[in-house]
């Protein structure tokens, strides 16, 4: 695939996943309205991020990079095979199949002893709970409820992953928005109406992610695609995702470990420590989801086709520009969040239950997320590079190494800065995965340098914009609401502005 047309891929693909940061966004305001940063929302996260912990690592981290690839293996080996195209679609559905039936199988397994196992579960990973009884007991309530959303959750994420090995991008992309609609419809309608509405959330999560399933539904059929479930069998194909799967499960678990790890320390904190990190996330993850992700996720096809017909200039200049038009985006985006952290929190949040405190505290946690855009970015485009190779051991060591960073940072700094230190943690530690990363696929000569000009030139223009930003907002008489708005928008043209007099080529970068 041309770079033009994988731009396209990006965009339609970005639009998606910037309708759902919005109706994230959405979802983020009526909890911060019916729940501020109370205990409760606080319960409500920690017992979410277990099954969401298992999510990301097994349904949308390590099946969906080990079998995009594998797909698209079996996809070019049966065309090359000049075989006809009822047997190649015969040989795909065979393998999606399978594949999709032991998916269920071990999903049932895994709910089941999770719920059995969850006051255990809640302890382990939040022990600061267990001063508490009551806390512990509506924890473990929690995580009851929202567990068997993990099998739902993960045949979605299943189906998406289908879907984008035949470059179908926006059902997979537009699919989180059902999580979010639902929640924010339930609440609205039915928060006031009910004894404990952090009961009627958990009950959402689940509805919402049966809605996901479905909703990849009609676009598989259409394939011809849908998974059927069958009697457990396994061919050369799914027993070569299962082996991938195996190492992936380490490689893609940095992330979603360093956040368990982050809900264990925050469990000792003061009250309202985990909201406040969850809502400055929701804001510093529009840009990862709108570029970091977009790209990731694009890109991987492109350079599993490319590793495989062994056209290793093709692969790093697929890469190379993934990497240039991450940079584009990533820098002014976090000089953009830390300048204006806390009236962007105090724009969005403050109302309801949501006071002045939580803007403050919320936004000392969007700074040192924000510290650690470029680096969450780059992670996912560096990472899929080794996964288009179906080489995931180097990955799964970098992230071990991160892991054990991350805890080590976070432990120290949670005693100086508490919540915020968590946050620089988890960015430091990410800085150190995506430059481990860089530097083994330049060992392998497949990655190409950017130049010190290029990265110069982008720099100049940040800190322009970061001055007139800052000059803009400072204007008083005005509504923060309105300063707010007035800076952003002084944020976008300066940049611009500024990449145009440094003669950075972004239409050409765009239209490459």
């Amino acid at each position: 695939m041309k770079l033009g047309k994988l731009f396209h891929s990006v965009t339609a693909f970005s639009l998606a996943t910037t309708i759902a940061r919005i109706t994230g966004l959405a979802r983020e305001l009526a909890l911060a309205y019916y729940f501020g940063a109370s205990a409760e929302l606080d319960l409500f996260w920690i017992a979410y991020r277990i099954p969401n912990f298992l999510r990301r690592i097994f349904a949308e981290g390590a099946l969906s990079q080990a079998l995009v690839p594998t797909l698209s293996a079996l996809r070019a080996a049966t065309e090359q095979d000049k075989a006809p195209a009822a047997a190649t679609n015969h040989t795909v559905k065979t393998f999606i199949n399978q594949l999709n039936s032991w998916m269920l199988a071990v999903l049932i397994v895994v709910s089941v002893l999770a719920i059995i196992a969850a006051p255990k579960l809640i302890w382990i990973f939040a022990p600061g709970l267990a001063k508490d009884p009551s806390k512990l007991m509506l924890g473990t309530k929690l995580l009851r409820i929202m567990f068997p959303a993990l099998i739902f959750i993960s045949l979605a994420a299943f189906n998406g992953g289908v879907l984008n090995s035949y470059q179908h991008f926006g059902v997979p992309a537009f699919a989180p928005n059902w999580f979010n609609i639902i929640i924010v419809i339930n609440l609205v309608l039915m928060a006031n109406k009910v004894a404990s509405p952090v009961l009627l959330l958990a009950f959402s999560v689940v509805i919402a992610s049966l809605v996901q399933w479905i909703f990849h539904w009609p676009s598989l059929i259409k394939l011809k695609l849908w998974p059927r479930f069958t009697v457990l069998k396994t061919n050369e194909s799914v027993k070569k995702v299962a082996k991938l799967m195996i190492p992936a499960l380490f490689g893609v678990s940095v992330a979603p470990i360093n956040l368990l790890v982050d809900t264990f320390l925050l469990s000792f904190l003061p009250a309202g420590s985990v909201s406040w990190i969850n809502y400055a996330d929701r804001v510093t993850s529009v840009p990862l989801g709108v570029a970091g992700v977009a790209l990731a996720t694009v890109i991987l096809p492109t350079l599993a086709k490319a590793y495989h017909s062994f056209n290793r200039t093709e692969f790093n200049k697929t890469l190379s520009w993934a990497l240039q038009l991450m940079l584009v985006i990533a820098l002014p985006c976090t000089a953009g969040l830390i300048i204006l952290a806390k009236p962007i929190i105090s724009v969005l949040f403050e109302r309801g239950a949501f006071n002045y405190m939580d803007v403050v505290m919320t936004a000392r946690a969007m700074r040192c997320l924000a510290l650690g855009i470029m680096a969450f970015m780059s992670v996912k485009i560096f990472a899929t590079g080794f996964y288009a190779q179906q080489n995931l051991k180097t990955p799964v060591k970098i992230a071990a190494m991160s892991v054990a960073l991350n805890a080590i940072l976070a432990a120290i700094f949670s005693h100086v800065w508490q919540h915020a230190g968590i946050s620089l943690a988890t960015a430091l530690s990410s800085y150190f995965n995506a430059g481990m990363l860089l530097f083994s696929l330049h060992k392998r000569q497949l990655c190409a340098k950017l130049s010190t000009r290029f990265i110069f030139k982008l720099a100049v223009a940040t800190g322009i914009m970061s001055l007139a930003t800052y000059a803009a907002f400072m204007f008083s008489g005005l509504a923060l609401s309105i300063r707010l708005a007035v800076a952003v928008l002084v944020a976008i043209v300066s940049y611009l502005a500024s990449l145009h007099v440094l003669k950075i080529p972004l239409l050409s970068l765009l239209q490459a």
